[in-house]
């Protein structure tokens, strides 16, 4: 899925995919990924849900035009990581 195929999805659709990334993000360490790396999601988007997760997607979408030919799994954590930094 890119960022041109994920704003085609309705709403339901949209937090379907949220939700499926993001618990893929949580199960990261099941597959090697070091805690430490992703400690990040926890603190960050825990207490974050899915329809604010979508519209954290959504807002960096709007901004970065540019960046929808590119695989939504990159975009989405781009966005995840550009709203926790802040």
């Amino acid at each position: 899925m890119t960022g041109n195929s994920y704003q085609q999805l309705n709403n339901t659709g949209k937090k379907g995919y949220a939700m499926g990334f993001y618990n893929g993000l949580l199960m990261a360490p099941a597959f090697g990924a070091h805690k430490e790396e992703t400690k990040w999601v926890e603190e960050c988007v825990s207490l974050t849900g899915d329809g604010q997760i979508v519209a954290i997607i959504d807002k960096f979408l709007q901004e970065n035009p540019a960046r929808w030919h590119e695989p939504m799994n990159i975009l989405s954590y781009a966005a995840l990581k550009a709203s926790c930094e802040k």
